[in-house]
């Protein structure tokens, strides 16, 4: 789950088991997402720094 949001995207991706991906362009601050408890489990400035840590990661894949 991709989002802006702690108490509503975060919180659902929380509840439905996903993985939760804050990103830091709409009305979170990156202190607010320091002090949730639990954390996002990624927190990005922008989708562009989120697209650059999936194109890394399928990189590694390939490696594998």
């Amino acid at each position: 789950m991709v989002g802006d949001r702690l108490y509503t995207d975060m919180a659902m991706a929380r509840a439905s088991g996903a993985m939760g991906v804050l990103v830091l362009t709409g009305e979170t601050m990156a202190e607010q997402a320091k002090l949730v408890t639990p954390p996002p489990d990624l927190v990005v400035r922008d989708l562009a720094e989120f697209g650059e840590l999936l194109m890394a990661a399928a990189r590694e894949a390939v490696k594998c």
